[in-house]
This record gives structure tokens, sequence and C-alpha cells, in this order.
């Protein structure tokens, strides 16, 4: 298989993979369009959003997932409810009942650019929920 395939069986950490085919925009040249439309805002359990005895998230990884290509790839160091952010903004409270996380870029991330594909070497389409978890 293509070297920009990557099966998702074959990833080994724990990864948050979120849809962002409703709000990312491929004109958007701004650095910081992919990393807004893959942390906000999304229905999470608690137990996703949970760390572990040493602090760190047990879901430590976010990709953002247009059409199946990881477009960012950010290292998740916080949790937000969004009706806890000051602000006016009209999404913030819109969406006030679901989580947005803060993070960092990762930019020499080995999934950048990838396309993800499930075990018959299927593209991974959008599906009703936004979210995906791996291990």
């Amino acid at each position: 298989m293509d070297e920009k395939y990557l099966i998702i069986n074959n990833i080994i950490e724990p990864l948050i993979l979120f849809s962002i085919i409703r709000t990312y925009d491929s004109k958007n040249t701004d650095s910081d369009h992919v990393y807004e439309c893959t942390r906000k805002f999304w229905i999470i359990a608690a137990d996703r959003r949970q760390t572990d005895r040493n602090g760190n998230f047990v879901y430590p990884i976010a990709l953002g997932i247009y059409n199946g290509e990881v477009k960012g790839v950010f290292k998740i160091e916080s949790w937000e409810l969004a009706r806890n952010i000051n602000t006016t903004n009209p999404d913030y409270i819109k969406f006030a009942n679901r989580f947005l996380f803060e993070g960092k870029p990762i930019n020499d991330s080995q999934y950048l650019g990838k396309i993800l594909v499930d075990s018959n070497n299927v593209v991974l389409r959008n599906s009703q929920n936004p979210v995906r978890f791996i291990n």
C-alpha cells in the first residue's frame, strides 16, 4: 500500500479522531483554522477526557480528519466545557453543553497528511458520530 495511507488497525497509541467535514474550509489558509475546527465543540464522555494517575490524558492526541485525510494533529493539554468560557461568541452559547480542548500542534507527527483506511483499505468515511476513539 502507498505510504500516504495508514491502516487504523496498525495504530498502537490512543487517539481521538474528529471529523471536521462540517467546519473545515480547504480554501482557508489561516494557520489556526484546522486547530479551531478540530478543538471544538464535541460531546465527549468524562472517561474519554480523564487523566491517568500521572496526570496524562487517556487520549492525549487529537486528529482533525477531513475526508479521511489527517489535516491536523494536536497534543491535548486541557478540556473545558463551552459554557465555562468567558465570551459572548454565539457558538459558545449555542454549544454550551459541549466540550473543547486546548492543545498544541504536533507539526512533525507521523499522522499528518496521511489518509486513514480500515483493514479493507477503504478510506474512513464520515459517520453519524463525528468523534472516533482508537485504542
